[in-house]
């Protein structure tokens, strides 16, 4: 038995289920890069004048743009996010020290914050010569494939790191992902000892790299940051020395300016 104090958790029909369908009518025109009424009634299995109506109120939203028949994402999504990223203190403290990483590093660096349980890629800056590695501010990644993302996980709590494995498991992005969750928790070990997560081609084929947290006072992991480029020209000292020196250097001073300034 549910009291007016709780929260309803029926979904089949009413304002909650037309909330939820909005929403993933919103994910369907991101995948498909557009579609029109035809396609969200064929999609959803609603009736063309359902589809019309769901379409039709987010666009008076401005959450969603016609262009003759086609229906597609509006730039109101771009307004949110750019502003919800920047009220981020550890983004304030962060984004003006990245691109300098990069010109010295002369590869790929990126932030990532964890939310509901993913690494989500808040910054990245690239030198000239940086892999072009297919990843976007915005891009939501599993954790224990990056060593950014296991920079993170490392200074979670075990409970919390257990919850995320349960909800997301270890889905291999190589042949070189951790998969067991006994291994993932040696090397979580492994990196709260040394400092630093390693990636050993375990998001990308032919690309290592190495993370470092950002750490709060009060021992709160506030994101991570990663140094990533090609085993050809990350050697093993390369990336025990110069790289790891610089993104522990970096993640010092973001660490910095969220304690003074933010």
């Amino acid at each position: 038995m549910t009291t007016n104090d709780e929260p309803q958790t029926e979904t089949s029909s009413g304002p909650l289920s037309t909330l939820l369908k909005s929403f993933s009518i919103i994910e369907y025109l991101y995948d498909v890069d557009g579609a029109t009424a035809k396609d969200i009634a064929a999609a959803f299995d609603l009736p063309m004048s359902t589809a019309y109506l769901y379409l039709n109120t987010l666009v008076s939203a401005g959450y969603v743009v016609k262009d003759g028949s086609t229906f597609s994402l509006g730039l109101q999504f771009l307004q949110l996010g750019s502003g919800i990223r920047n009220r981020m203190g550890v983004y304030t403290a962060a984004k003006g020290h990245l691109r300098g990483v990069a010109e010295k590093s002369e590869e790929l660096v990126e932030l990532q914050v964890e939310e509901n349980g993913k690494g989500v890629i808040v910054m990245r800056e690239e030198s000239e010569r940086a892999i072009d590695d297919n990843t976007f501010v915005g891009q939501r990644e599993n954790l224990h494939t990056s060593a950014v993302g296991k920079a993170i996980l490392a200074h979670l709590s075990e409970e919390r790191v257990l919850e995320i494995v349960e909800e997301h498991g270890l889905v291999p992005q190589t042949t070189q992902t951790i998969t067991d969750e006994e291994e993932l928790f040696e090397e979580l070990e492994k990196i709260r000892e040394r400092g630093v997560a390693y990636s050993e081609e375990e998001s990308v084929l032919g690309v290592r790299g190495v993370g470092a947290p950002i750490i709060s006072d009060e021992g709160d992991v506030k994101g991570a940051v990663s140094i990533s480029g090609p085993t050809n020209r990350i050697t093993d000292e390369r990336l025990q020395n110069d790289l790891q020196r610089l993104v522990l250097e970096v993640t010092n001073i973001i660490e910095l300016e969220i304690r003074h300034y933010h």
